[in-house]
């Protein structure tokens, strides 16, 4: 049986009293708060939100997409990361993530991506000529 040594779990819970949702990504025996990523798309300054399809869950997994693979990837998927995964998990419950179902998502939805972005290029092309 083989160890993942730089395994990432994100954790996501709401403080019972506050009510605010936190974000924790815990690799090689540290933890770490996970960042808003405002820098890269700012759908909700005031926070992270889950278990529905708002502005809070975009933040979330735009964030938690970018903190496991690239900028560019977060930006190109997480609205359909938010659609499948953020959005439908239960308000009233903390939850994990592991960095391999993201890994599984990711590649389970680029080649869709791959596919609008070439049918995109290739109508881009026929619409300047004037055809």
């Amino acid at each position: 049986m083989t160890s993942r040594a730089h395994e990432k779990v994100y954790s996501i819970r709401r403080d019972p009293k506050t009510k605010v949702v936190r974000a924790f990504v815990q690799t090689r025996g540290e933890s770490y708060h996970l960042p808003l990523r405002l820098d890269l798309y700012n759908h909700s300054p005031t926070g992270f939100e889950y278990g529905y399809g708002g502005s809070g869950p975009a933040q979330l997994a735009l964030a938690i997409l970018a903190d496991c693979v690239t900028d560019q990837i977060a930006l190109a998927l997480h609205q359909r990361f938010k659609a499948k995964v953020i959005a439908t998990r239960d308000r009233e419950k903390s939850f994990i993530i592991r960095d391999k179902e993201i890994m599984r998502f990711i590649l389970d939805h680029m080649k869709p991506l791959d596919d609008e972005q070439t049918t995109g290029s290739q109508n881009d092309g026929k619409s300047s000529d004037g055809k």
